[in-house]
């Protein structure tokens, strides 16, 4: 696995280099949901399956990426979790697929011999636990920028009242992404801040605003 500084503007551009090359073969995707299980399997030749992975102590582990066998796999004990949440399959394969893109060295991958049984799990997906580091921050970024590219993300919210919660969830279920993902994209964009208390707002800096009236 390698790491290394990545802008947004480059990890956007390498989840726009995924969804075009997918396109070439597949047909333009202009609306949402973008196809991610059609993205892994027919694109980027990834397995997907169910197995149990350990965890440990004080910490939820939901998916892993194994390079050697180029194999997403759902942790089986976090099943009813990964199901039952609007949008979280999904997110999640976007994010192994940014691991995929982002980090794996496909030039050594290759050279290496065949692999074994045991798998080799060098990118887990965490729903609790310590920190992230940079490459889980970075596959998240990915996340957002091929389940939501801007474009298509600014064409679908355009007659959207995104200072109302029932209209974000109908945003998540269009995108199929978790709600926490679609927050994040839309305040990265600029486009809405969310309080610690769920209170909505068009930006971070009229919320401060509101603030400083209040005060």
């Amino acid at each position: 696995m390698t790491t290394k500084f990545l802008s947004d503007s480059q990890l956007e551009e390498m989840a726009a280099r995924v969804l075009r090359r997918y396109e070439s073969s597949h047909g333009a995707v202009n609306n949402p949901p973008v196809p991610v299980e059609r993205i892994l399997e027919d694109l980027l030749d990834l397995n997907i399956l169910w197995d149990d992975i350990s965890e440990p102590p004080r910490q939820s582990i939901l998916a892993a990426l194994d390079p050697s066998s180029k194999t997403v796999v759902f942790n089986e004990s976090r099943r009813t979790l990964i199901t039952d949440t609007p949008g979280l399959y999904y997110t999640v394969l976007a994010h192994e697929a940014g691991h995929w893109e982002v980090h794996v060295d496909h030039g050594i991958l290759a050279q290496l011999p065949l692999p074994t049984l045991e798998r080799d799990f060098s990118c887990l997906y965490r729903s609790s636990g310590p920190g992230q580091d940079l490459r889980e921050v970075q596959a998240h970024r990915f996340m957002g920028f091929l389940l939501m590219p801007s474009e298509m993300l600014r064409e679908a919210i355009k007659d959207v009242e995104l200072l109302r919660w029932p209209a974000l969830y109908e945003l998540r279920d269009r995108f199929q992404v978790t709600i926490t993902a679609l927050k994040v994209r839309l305040e990265r964009l600029g486009l809405l801040y969310v309080t610690e208390d769920g209170d909505l707002y068009p930006s971070q800096q009229e919320y401060e605003g509101q603030v400083r009236l209040r005060s």
